[in-house]
Order: structure tokens, then C-alpha cells, then sequence
């Protein structure tokens, strides 16, 4: 299945963090799947600004370029039309806002524990 990851999804998958069920592990997985995970940039970004606030240990270098090298991953960048679906969402916060008019953009679900998202029902999610 294709789906849009928000930030903490991505990063406990890629510390392999309990908070990640295991079917949405195996969703990460995919193997043989290209394309499966959408990576919004505004998702790297905010990795980028983590990885410096708390100063985690890893090179963000090498994990951009695992993650290109990787045909699981698609990294889609933010694209006037994103733009125009988040400003259509309202109250949400700007980086939510724009993860999640990544997935309407695509009409593919969005795998989020925010319940501010969930809560809205403006996209379908998946429980992590």
C-alpha cells in the first residue's frame, strides 16, 4: 500500500522505535515495492531541525542519501498545488498542513498519530 509518512513515523521507523506497530513497520518494509512511502520534503526538513535541536547522532548526509538510493522511498517535493490543498485545510499547523495536502494531493493515506489530523477527517490515516 502507498502512503505519505509524517516526521515521527519516519524517524521511529528509522531508529526502530517501539511506538511503531509492527504492521506499520512491515508497511516501511514493503519489500519489493517501489515507491511505496512518500517522504514529503517538508518531512526531511523537519528531520534536518531535529537531528540539530537535539543533536542526534547521525550523519542527516548519509541519511538523505540512503534514503534516495532506497526505490521504497519516493521524496516529493513541495509543489505550488500542496500549497494550494493546505491552505484549503484551515487551523492545522503549516508543516502538518503540508504533509497532509501531500497526501490529498496524491489520494493515498497518511500514516500520522497527530490527533489534531486524525480528529479532522480531512484525510484517511494509519494508525502507527
Amino acid at each position: 500500500m502507498r502512503f505519505v509518512t509524517d516526521t515521527h513515523c519516519l524517524l521511529w521507523y528509522l531508529q526502530g522505535d517501539k511506538r511503531l506497530s509492527t504492521a506499520s513497520r512491515r508497511l516501511f518494509d514493503g519489500h519489493d515495492k517501489a515507491k511505496q512511502v512518500v517522504i514529503p520534503t517538508i518531512v526531511l526538513a523537519e528531520l534536518l531541525h531535529l537531528s540539530r535541536k537535539y543533536q542526534v547522532p547521525f550523519s542527516f548526509e548519509k541519511l538523505l542519501a540512503s534514503l534516495a538510493g532506497d526505490e521504497r522511498y519516493d521524496m516529493m517535493s513541495l509543489t505550488v498545488e500542496v500549497i494550494r490543498e493546505a491552505m484549503a485545510l484551515g487551523p492545522l499547523e503549516m508543516h502538518d498542513a503540508l504533509i497532509v495536502a501531500t497526501a490529498l494531493h496524491l489520494d493515498i493515506p497518511l500514516m500520522t498519530r497527530d490527533q489534531e489530523i486524525v480528529d479532522s477527517g480531512v484525510i484517511k490515516t494509519i494508525e502507527p
